[in-house]
């Protein structure tokens, strides 16, 4: 089965969908292009990561 890029692009949302995922279109996200896009995901992975080294939330 052949796949245009359209129909490619609209395979990938609907599972994102499925994983309660939101699709969202780039231009419409307000940050600076040297910003982290999912700053909590990125703190809770390395929180996790490193727990050895007791690493502590904080605000910044």
């Amino acid at each position: 089965m052949k796949f245009t890029e359209a129909q490619l692009e609209q395979a990938f949302i609907e599972l994102l969908g499925q994983e309660d995922i939101p699709h969202v279109l780039g231009g419409t996200i307000t940050r600076s292009n040297d910003e982290v896009l999912i700053k909590a995901d990125l703190k809770e992975f390395l929180l996790n990561q490193y727990k050895a080294e007791k690493l502590t939330k904080s605000a910044h």
